[in-house]
């Protein structure tokens, strides 16, 4: 359903989704190196419908003056990488990179229930919580040893 909205969205608009089509529903986070809002595309349906197996999505919103202020630009420019070349059952699907001069807006897969770290916490013994514990802890250790 996702890649239908986006493929309609890109055909529509000539190619390209802009930021100016996302309606960002509500936030439901933050991180290092921006906010996670729930968003939908202005094509797709309307909220409620969209709950029900809609274009709903998870765009996480970074400020390009502020990722550079901080020296987060590699970071960001690597977790985009890393999310265009997975492909995990566990992990969220990445359906578009936005840029504009002044943001940078990954679009993804939903999750509801949290991110990784919030699950971790949540699921201590159970087979789920295990599952998530180990791939946080191998993404970890890529990170840690740098290589990507």
């Amino acid at each position: 359903m996702c890649w239908d909205v986006i493929h309609r969205s890109r055909s529509e608009s000539g190619g390209n989704i802009s930021l100016v089509d996302i309606c960002f529903l509500h936030r439901l986070g933050a991180g290092d190196i921006g906010y996670v809002y729930l968003a939908k595309l202005r094509c797709s349906p309307s909220p409620s419908s969209s709950m029900v197996g809609g274009a709903i999505f998870a765009a996480k919103v970074m400020d390009m003056r502020e990722l550079a202020s901080r020296n987060k630009e590699r970071q960001a420019r690597t977790e985009k990488e890393i999310l265009e070349m997975l492909e995990h059952p566990f992990l969220p699907t990445l359906y578009a990179s936005l840029e504009s001069p002044k943001w940078s807006c990954l679009l993804a897969e939903f999750y509801p229930g949290g991110d990784l770290h919030v699950l971790q916490q949540r699921a201590d013994e159970n087979k789920v919580g295990s599952v998530v514990s180990s791939t946080r802890r191998e993404w970890d250790l890529v990170f840690r040893r740098r290589w990507i």
